[in-house]
């Protein structure tokens, strides 16, 4: 290691909210080269961190880090990829029992790291390695208390009034029409809006349970001008397992669904 470098401790979460934060905002702006930054922009990250924590990191240092946590979340997706993988988004645990985890882990030793508890900062890494960060205004960026968030600290969701037309006949997220929007919005409620009209694009009914499923139960929740509606659709169009969760939470306590939605949204940074 150069004289000038200095040791890195990336179980420091300060360290490690500052490298997510920094390494998505240089893939939001399509500094990539493939799969990893070119070398200017490793510098630009290097400073970045520099600049906030007084620590001097080296390319190898941030690419090593890159490469170890790009394998980590490599392994955590299989596990969550797997039908029926029991995932419990509010503990952030897989609920196989241990004869299921014996046999996984035989097969996928490394595996072993998440049979007690989930992946911390699975949002970045999903941002960063699945390529859910787009550039531009559309972009999902890095979040406060370390979920992913690009929209400016502090930033709290207020006069929402969202104007969306759900066809009664068909729901089909392919066929449905949105109005235009008629409100004063904060940059944050624009990336939860733009994301979500951007999956109900290209989400496959076939991706059971589907969003129309999902919708029947929050429209018994919400009124749609609910800021809570919006996060919701947010979090149904992440990913699979947030629509199966809320499916079976489906017969629960209007109270459990709500502090569901609370969590996984402010996990998500749309909270």
């Amino acid at each position: 290691m150069a004289d000038n470098m200095q040791r890195a401790n990336w179980k420091d979460p300060k360290l490690l909210k500052l490298y997510f934060d920094a390494c998505i905002e240089e893939d939001r702006s399509g500094n990539k080269n493939g799969n990893v930054f070119k070398k200017r922009y490793w510098d630009i990250i290097s400073n970045s961190i520099k600049e906030k924590k007084g620590l001097i990191l080296s390319q190898k240092q941030l690419k090593n880090q890159w490469d170890y946590l790009k394998k980590k979340y490599g392994i955590w997706e299989k596990i969550i990829n797997k039908t029926g993988n029991g995932y419990d988004p509010i503990t952030n645990t897989v609920g196989w029992t241990s004869e299921e985890w014996e046999e996984y882990i035989k097969v996928h030793p490394d595996a072993k790291q998440f049979r007690y508890v989930g992946l911390q900062y699975a949002d970045e890494m999903n941002a960063l390695f699945d390529g859910i960060g787009a550039t531009g205004k559309d972009a999902w960026g890095p979040s406060m208390e370390g979920q992913p968030s690009c929209p400016p600290k502090n930033t709290t969701i207020v006069d929402v009034d969202l104007d969306i037309e759900i066809p009664s006949s068909s729901v089909s997220p392919a066929n449905i029409e949105l109005s235009k929007h008629k409100r004063r919005r904060t940059n944050k409620e624009e990336i939860i809006d733009d994301h979500i009209l951007e999956v109900l694009k290209n989400l496959k009914e076939s991706d059971q349970p589907n969003l129309e499923e999902c919708l029947k139960v929050l429209d018994d929740m919400f009124d749609v001008n609910d800021p809570l509606y919006s996060i919701a659709g947010a979090i149904f169009c992440d990913n699979k397992a947030n629509r199966e969760w809320w499916m079976l939470l489906s017969k629960k306590t209007f109270e459990a669904r709500k502090q569901w939605l609370l969590v996984v949204g402010k996990k998500m940074g749309l909270i």
